[in-house]
Formats: C-alpha cells, structure tokens, sequence
C-alpha cells in the first residue's frame, strides 16, 4: 500500500473490525474512525474523502456492493467521478463483508456448530449474505447465539423494510477473522 497512517470510512462495526485487521495486517496505523450506518452516506461523501486523501495521511473506504447488477470499479467510478486519488483506497466487497467471513466455511461452521455443507462454497454469489448468515445462526446449536441477534432499520429504506444483522464483534473475534480473511490478503499483497 504504502501508507502509513489512514483516516478509516466504513458503514458498519464489521466492516471496521474487517478494515482494522486489513490494515493491521499490512502495519497501516489508523488515526481516525468514521463510521456509518449504511453506504449511502459513503456514496454522497467519497468525492470528498478522494479529494481529502494526500500522501501523509490516506483514506480507506470500505463498503459492500450489495448488487450483483454492478461491477466494483462501476461502483468506485460512479461514486468518485473522476480521478481517483493514489491515497484514496476504496474497496468493495462482493457482495458484501459476510461474504468474505463465510468464505472461511470450517471457522464459521465450527463457531455456529452447523454443518459446513449449509454454507455455500462461492459466497460472493450469496444474494443477500447478512441474511443469510443469520439465518445459519438461528439454526446453530449454541444456545446464545440467538442473542447476538437484533433488528437493525436500514437508512433511507421504508420502516416496514427491515434488515436483520448481528452484533458481530464479538462474533467474529471468536472465530479468529485475521485467518478468514487470509485469501483476500493474499490477494491484496499481489497488488
């Protein structure tokens, strides 16, 4: 990457607990945390954070695509317009961050005590991932599993539009995420 220090844009306490680890791996500092609830404000502000992004402090956006009806650097153009900045680091996740953590089936199956067959082998073909995920949690035989579970309202959708996602930290810690993201990383070190 070669960066430093970062100024951290995510939507959520996955996708930051995600970054962190990302970032981590790579011995990127993160200086600051924007955290939002959803994507549609990192829409209408990533002009800006590609604009604010320079040399002694970079910025790591980092998003879920939630569409298969658009590829990632559609969405990074569509968001940016225009050049992108070499310190502005917009990733996005196909289709979104639980798709990465269920890639690493054996972790997930073992920490929600589901057999690994419930869990598809290409994850990022998941229409709706976060769903998905909590629906392999209700059928998990751990017993407190079901309270990791609560309601969430989607910005901008219409109250009867609910979305359903779990409280994942302590979730995901327990399943040791810096190994679910190994193949991502692999990648990325590629580049």
């Amino acid at each position: 990457m070669g960066l430093v220090s970062v100024i951290l844009v995510i939507e959520d306490r996955l996708s930051d607990a995600v970054s962190t680890k990302i970032l981590q791996h790579f011995n990127v500092e993160i200086v600051k945390r924007i955290i939002y609830e959803g994507n549609s404000y990192l829409q209408r502000k990533a002009q800006s954070f590609n604009q604010a992004a320079h040399e002694e402090c970079g910025i790591f956006m980092l998003t879920d695509l939630d569409s298969p009806a658009i590829c990632p650097p559609s969405l990074i153009q569509s968001w940016v317009k225009g050049h992108l900045s070499r310190w502005f680091f917009l990733r996005v996740a196909v289709m979104e961050v639980e798709s990465w953590i269920m890639a690493d089936r054996e972790a997930v199956a073992n920490f929600l005590e589901i057999p690994t067959h419930r869990i598809p082998t290409n994850t990022d073909e998941i229409p709706f991932p976060k769903e998905f995920l909590v629906s392999l949690a209700r059928r998990s035989k751990k017993q407190d599993c079901e309270k990791h579970l609560y309601q969430h309202k989607r910005i901008g959708m219409p109250k009867q539009e609910m979305s359903i996602r779990l409280v994942y930290v302590d979730l995901f810690e327990t399943i040791g995420i810096l190994n679910t993201l190994q193949p991502y990383l692999q990648v990325l070190n590629a580049h």
